[in-house]
């Protein structure tokens, strides 16, 4: 693999995680929207603007407190390990997966001690769309995941 197509490839996993981030934004506003029974759209939008820089971390623990607050099931144990692998999947190509591989001049040369956990995490990030869509589109039954 070249620098290019590792730059590529690492553009499509962040767009991927932005992707998750923002409907994980989306769905906190609307349950808050629900717990406080205005799903106006105005409602919406002042909720969604005072979490919208906000972290997928702080997004799910959020989401968990919501849920527990409101007695309701949105996520299953289960779902928040996954979005808790996500959370650490997305962390690490932000913020480590260049220290685990290191360009050349003639493309990448991998460093030998982390190059397993590259790769896992790599096959992780561009499969989790697959894990992800079940949970959102579970959803689907509660709340849309675009606005009122």
């Amino acid at each position: 693999m070249t620098k290019q197509e590792f730059q590529i490839i690492h553009s499509e996993i962040i767009e991927h995680f932005q992707i998750i981030e923002f409907n994980l934004k989306k769905m906190c506003s609307l349950f808050k929207c629900l717990i406080f029974k205005d799903n106006s759209f105005e409602r919406y939008m002042a909720l969604f603007s005072k979490i919208e820089n906000d972290t997928i971390g702080y997004l799910i623990a959020e989401l968990k407190k919501l849920q527990k607050e409101a007695d309701v099931t949105i996520f299953s144990d289960s779902d928040y390990e996954l979005l808790g692998k996500v959370r650490k999947s997305r962390n690490y190509w932000c913020h480590n997966c260049f220290e685990d591989i290191i360009f050349s001049v003639r493309g990448i040369v991998k460093n030998k001690d982390k190059e397993q956990k590259a790769l896992d995490e790599l096959k992780f990030a561009r499969n989790s769309d697959y894990y992800i869509r079940g949970l959102f589109e579970n959803l689907h039954h509660i709340v849309k995941l675009s606005p009122p």
